[in-house]
Formats: structure tokens, sequence, C-alpha cells
């Protein structure tokens, strides 16, 4: 059953490839991430279509990819709202400076530090 649906999915998905991308592009603000939401859909689909005949494949796949761009919107916002504990310039007066740096050796007869 999947072998008859496959170049049926394979068909839409190159002849709808340039759209899919251009729709995710503008929503997620990446051409790569874009062409990579659009290749994870068509897979997801793909797979879906081994479980049970997907009636209309050109719908789902475009509601496939919108739900990725989606997941991938909210793990992107997920993740630039982790704020990382900073020092304060108060905080940067109370770290100790560094050691001196001690004058090298005078080298030897031999050429090595003695």
């Amino acid at each position: 059953m999947a072998d008859t649906a496959k170049p049926s999915l394979d068909a839409l998905f190159m002849g709808q490839r340039s759209t899919l991308v251009r729709l995710l592009s503008r929503m997620v603000g990446s051409a790569a991430t874009a062409e990579d939401l659009a290749h994870e859909a068509y897979l997801k689909v793909r797979a879906a279509e081994r479980d049970r005949p997907v009636d209309h494949p050109l719908p789902f796949l475009f509601q496939t990819a919108r739900n990725l761009a989606f997941d991938h919107l909210r793990r992107e916002r997920r993740l630039a709202g982790v704020v990382v504990q900073d020092t304060t310039v108060e905080g940067v007066e109370e770290v100790p400076a560094p050691c001196p740096l001690r004058k090298p050796r005078p080298a030897t007869a031999s050429g090595w530090p003695g």
C-alpha cells in the first residue's frame, strides 16, 4: 500500500517543495532551518502513510510542516528565555586579581632557564 502512494507523495513534495520552503522560511526566519523542517515534514508524512492511507497528502504535508515550524519556534523561544547567571559589575570587583607574572629566569650557558 505504501509503495503505491510513494510516487504521489514524492511528486507532490518535489512539485511543492519551493512553496513549502518559502512558507517555512517566512515562519522561522531561516532558509536553512526551513529546508530542514520541510524534509522532516516529508519524512513524517511518509511514515504516516505506512500506518494508514492519507486521503489528502498535500494539506497533510503543509500542516505537518507548519506544526514543526511552531514547535521549532517554541523551542527557540524557550531556549532564548534561559538566562545565564552573569557576573555584575559589583561582582567583578570582588573577583581577586590574578597573581602577578614572575619575571622569567635568565638562561644559563646551556640555553635553559636556570
